[in-house]
């Protein structure tokens, strides 16, 4: 489960245009992703290689450059206006390029983040994300039905996630004694529940630092 919420690197489609607002609200939403399952991965398997790099997701932000005023009074506004446009045109692709590596890395990101946890966590942990906790545990009991072990864990621990993240202890209590059977890192029921207390409290200071709410409401 290490890799679980590394899925959450693209959870956002981008706007065909690198530099407009929903393509900038994409990349915000592919930092918070990739700074959660960075957390959620070093968490549960101790290792943040590949996912520290979505930790490190960038939101672009643009820059538009001054100009100097001409010598000669009369050519100095015509002179300005047209050091005034370039700048803003170098400031304009400057920022499309990085906005456009910033989602080709979201990409690749992603591509990894499925082939580690498959599709139904990447789903899972998007909507977990975005307190949709019911479409979360269908796609993680999806997962847990797969023929794949790794994600079938995975899938495991998405539903003891969501059970405690939306404060259902009771639910939450009754994976513990799996997750210790199914996870060769996981000793104990009880250090099963520790895990989970701390996926979830890194779930809520990463909504909390990307200006969410820490719960859902």
């Amino acid at each position: 489960m290490k890799r679980l919420l590394f899925v959450l690197a693209c959870s956002s489609p981008f706007a065909a245009s690198c530099a407009s607002q929903g393509a900038r609200e994409g990349a915000t939403q592919g930092a918070l992703y990739g700074a959660l399952g960075a957390a959620v991965s070093s968490v549960v398997w101790g290792r943040d290689d590949v996912l520290g790099d979505a930790a490190r997701g960038a939101v672009v932000g643009g820059t538009v450059g001054g100009v100097h005023g001409a010598a000669n009074e009369a050519n100095r506004k015509a002179a300005e206006d047209a050091r005034n446009a370039q700048a803003n045109d170098r400031a304009r692709l400057e920022q499309e390029n990085r906005e456009l590596a910033d989602r080709n890395r979201q990409l690749e990101l992603e591509q990894r983040l499925m082939q580690e946890i498959g599709p139904d966590n990447t789903e899972a942990v998007r909507k977990l994300v975005n307190c949709d906790h019911q479409g979360a545990v269908l796609a993680a009991r999806r997962a847990a039905d797969s023929g794949d072990e790794h994600f079938r864990t995975a899938g495991v621990w998405l539903e003891a996630v969501c059970a405690y993240d939306r404060r259902d202890l009771s639910t939450a209590r009754m994976f513990y004694p799996r997750l210790a059977e199914l996870d060769p890192q996981t000793a104990t029921a009880e250090d099963a529940e520790l895990k989970v207390v701390q996926l979830v409290t890194t779930l809520e200071d990463t909504r909390q630092s990307f200006g969410l709410p820490r719960r859902c409401q």
